[in-house]
């Protein structure tokens, strides 16, 4: 038997990060897994549970010392916060502490999860592929900008020696997605009849266990300071509702809402979250985001890393399947 070989992984509990440790549990790595609370999870073959969190840089590079590889998928996926900093001190700050233990301990490879947000948007009529340049900060979306930063942090680590390979995954969908993603909750809300309208949203989707595979490939074959788009199909967001339509029975909203109404409306639900506490349904940086195109051409990871997305329509239906599933269960 050869070495085993051991990777560690943040993250582990989220929607992606459930899927990678499953991949390269599969792929018969040891894996050492980053958590806040260790009470919280259960125990799994082939992998160490490690209390701790991105903001201790202690307990991240407990993790990493002796780990050939390093997977950094932790990050706050929303698009509201009630205090911003957070975006900022997990995002980046965090970043900074797994890439300081990576040049510390030295890992064979480093595989970052970064965002499609971090290319920005493209023209009309045009695709985002890996040469485009960020262009999004008129949009003032925190996660956006703090992706971006903590992607420029990671590109300049990598000139410092740090063998990280940056992913930059578009929107990702799928099963398990518990908590859920802000893709998730509009999946939600559209099978429980809840999504009145939608917006002029042009997107990528993928998978989520092609991204999963797509990071260990990375790990593999992936060059250092190089990024890897990672896609699957290009959708406009009512015929994405279409198919969520299609596997859940439930009408899919006709009309698209006026821009500059929802932008002022808006304003007031981002106001209610404030007093309530809770996140409201879209807010004005997710309705700026929401005009942009975000097509893309994943041909280089095609090409490099010899992806094959799965086919869409199968993964959509899947994914609502499984929300359907678990919302009888709740």
């Amino acid at each position: 038997m050869g070495e085993i070989k051991v990777a560690f992984l943040t993250g582990a509990t989220g929607f992606l990060g459930r899927h990678l440790l499953r991949e390269l549990i599969h792929k018969g790595f040891a894996v050492r897994a980053l958590v806040r609370d260790v009470s919280r999870v259960q125990p799994l073959d082939q992998v160490e549970w490690l209390e701790g969190c991105l903001e201790d840089p202690k307990s991240v590079e407990k993790g990493i010392r002796g780990a050939q590889y390093v997977f950094h998928t932790a990050a706050l996926n929303e698009f509201w916060q009630r205090d911003k900093r957070r975006f900022y001190e997990v995002n980046v700050q965090g970043t900074k502490n797994v890439l300081d233990s990576c040049l510390k301990c030295r890992p064979q490879r480093v595989v970052y999860t970064s965002s499609l947000a971090t290319l920005g948007s493209a023209p009309e009529g045009k695709f985002i592929d890996e040469q485009t340049s960020f262009n999004l900060q008129s949009v003032k979306d925190h996660y956006a900008e703090s992706k971006f930063q903590a992607e420029r942090l990671a590109q300049n680590y990598a000139q410092k020696g740090v063998p990280v390979v940056i992913l930059n995954p578009t929107a990702v969908i799928g099963t398990d997605d518990t908590k859920p993603t802000p893709i998730g909750k509009i999946i939600q809300n559209a099978i429980r009849g809840k999504l009145p309208f939608y917006l002029p949203t042009r997107i990528n989707f993928v998978d989520v266990r092609d991204v999963a595979r797509m990071h260990v490939v990375a790990a593999e074959r992936g060059v250092a300071g190089e990024r890897y788009l990672i896609g699957g199909a290009n959708l406009r967001f009512d015929e994405f509702l279409k198919f969520v339509s299609k596997y859940s029975g439930k009408p899919a909203p006709r009309h698209a809402f006026p821009i500059p109404l929802v932008k002022l409306l808006s304003y007031g639900a981002v106001g209610m979250a404030y007093l309530s506490g809770r996140p409201p349904l879209f807010s004005p940086n997710s309705i700026r985001m929401a005009e942009k195109n975000f097509f893309c051409d994943c041909r280089k990871a095609k090409d490099a890393l010899g992806m094959v997305p799965a086919p869409i329509e199968q993964t959509i239906k899947e994914t609502v399947e499984w929300h359907l599933r678990r919302s009888k269960s709740h």
